[in-house]
């Protein structure tokens, strides 16, 4: 709820994608799962558009 207090749901929500890339660096640090190319990619997109969202939130 703070950060619904603090940021526009716009700008809020989208940051709950950071997720994927916890889940997929725990996936391989922690349980030691092999990680294809395509999900590495995938999670590097998803992590950009998060940075340019807030980006555009602090201007």
């Amino acid at each position: 709820m703070y950060v619904l207090k603090r940021y526009e749901f716009s700008v809020a929500y989208p940051m709950l994608s950071i997720s994927y890339a916890i889940s997929l660096l725990s996936g391989y640090f922690i349980f030691q799962e092999s990680i294809t190319l395509t999900r590495w990619l995938g999670v590097l997109i998803v992590m950009a558009g998060v940075i340019l969202i807030a980006m555009d939130a602090n201007r």
